[in-house]
């Protein structure tokens, strides 16, 4: 049994196994930063309703996080390249079979199909990861090819507009995902993983988890839901399409400074204070567009607001890691965030009266104000817990 595990955590270390995790990733989840242009597309060349995009926006991030946290019943259980095979299926057919349809409905059940095997996708990528010998590098790596894909995505749209519309937004995930054949003969069978003992509650949850959850799904909301429409806030400014496209670009190559910025900051200045700020900053840079049609405004509130989002999210996520006193829960922590990713083009969208996209601004606003409380209370209840739960809830009150 032990040179089995050696020979499986070789594979996953493997460097074409470790670049199959990335491009996994990284495709997988690329969608995500061409969400704001498919909506312009799905207004002005489609003629679907606010409510009708907000729903198409949202079913691949919803289908997603289903399918992610499903993973979490079979990861260890199955053939990892049937598994990966069968994700590509649904990812690489969907998105071709979506050519040419227009209707509404047939739309959005091919996209939950593509979400679906995204998510499996994505689930593999991240147990493989999280499989290998430096998973913090690995997922830094992964997180840099996912960031070079979208922004490669953005910089390259009004190219794939006029080649072929939506249709080449299509053909292009399809390719960049179904180029994963290449590598799938050296991936692993299974990742083996040390027995863990077993954990007192079944599930394994407590309160200050479910409220970092909580909180978790608030901050999604409030960020998605301003950044599916921002697009079409845009065009209401009056600023063109080719403008737009290089400044959300540019933000998202922005955002990899985010995420670097909290690696360095790290256990230096706890949790809570660089949430607040980062909460507090992200607010400010979304009120910004109520200013007026600036162009210096909207790259300047398009940036921070990336640069923030990428920035908050690792504090986020290591608070969830500390909650979680079974090492299991934390697999729940991507389909959480697909659950806020998927629900803020919704609520947005249905808050959109005609071409009227403002108000989607001070939704926003509310919900991150209401995500900000949710980890101060998780602040406070942590640090009240400290005397009466032991070291552990010790610790996460001096780190937050």
């Amino acid at each position: 049994m032990t040179g089995q595990t050696e020979k499986a955590q070789g594979g996953v270390d493997a460097p074409a196994s470790r670049l199959l995790f990335c491009l996994l990733f990284g495709a997988g989840t690329a969608v995500y930063f061409v969400l704001p242009v498919w909506a312009g597309l799905f207004a002005e060349r489609f003629g679907f309703s606010a409510a009708e995009i907000g729903w198409l926006l949202s079913a691949d991030m919803s289908a997603n996080a289903v399918a992610t946290l499903a993973a979490r019943l079979w990861i260890h259980r199955v053939h990892l390249r049937h598994a990966i095979l069968l994700g590509l299926v649904f990812y690489v057919g969907g998105n071709l079979a979506c050519l040419g349809i227009t209707e509404f409905g047939a739309l959005l059940v091919l996209r939950y199909a593509v979400g679906i095997g995204m998510g499996t996708l994505v689930a593999v990528s991240a147990a493989g990861i999280g499989a290998t010998s430096k998973p913090d590098r690995n997922f830094g790596f992964a997180l840099s090819t996912q960031v070079t894909i979208g922004g490669a995505l953005l910089f390259s749209t009004p190219i794939l507009i006029a080649a072929g519309g939506i249709a080449s937004f299509y053909v292009v995930l399809a390719v960049l995902m179904g180029s994963v054949l290449l590598l799938i003969g050296r991936a692993p069978a299974a990742f083996d993983k040390p027995a863990a003992a077993s954990p007192a509650s079944p599930l394994g949850l407590n309160g200050p988890l479910l409220l970092g959850f909580g909180g978790i799904v608030l901050f999604f909301i409030g960020m998605n839901g301003f950044w599916s429409f921002v697009e079409r806030i845009a065009d209401q400014r009056g600023f063109t399409g080719e403008f737009t496209s290089v400044v959300l670009a540019v933000s998202v190559l922005v955002s990899v400074f985010g995420s670097l910025l909290a690696a360095w900051m790290s256990d230096r200045y706890g949790r809570i204070g660089p949430i607040l700020i980062g909460c507090s900053i992200t607010i400010g840079s979304v009120l910004l567009l109520l200013i007026g049609p600036s162009h210096l405004l909207f790259f300047v509130s398009i940036n921070l607001f990336n640069w923030m989002y990428n920035f908050i999210i690792p504090f986020q996520s290591g608070w969830i890691a500390d909650l979680d006193t079974t090492g299991r829960n934390i697999t729940v922590l991507p389909a959480v965030q697909g659950a806020g990713i998927s629900i803020g083009p919704i609520v947005a969208g249905s808050l959109v009266a005609g071409t009227d996209y403002l108000p989607v601004i001070p939704m926003s606003v509310v919900v991150l104000v209401l995500a900000a409380l949710a980890f101060s209370t998780l602040k406070v209840v942590t640090s009240e817990r400290t005397g009466g739960t032991g070291a552990r809830l010790g610790a996460i009150a001096r780190r937050t």
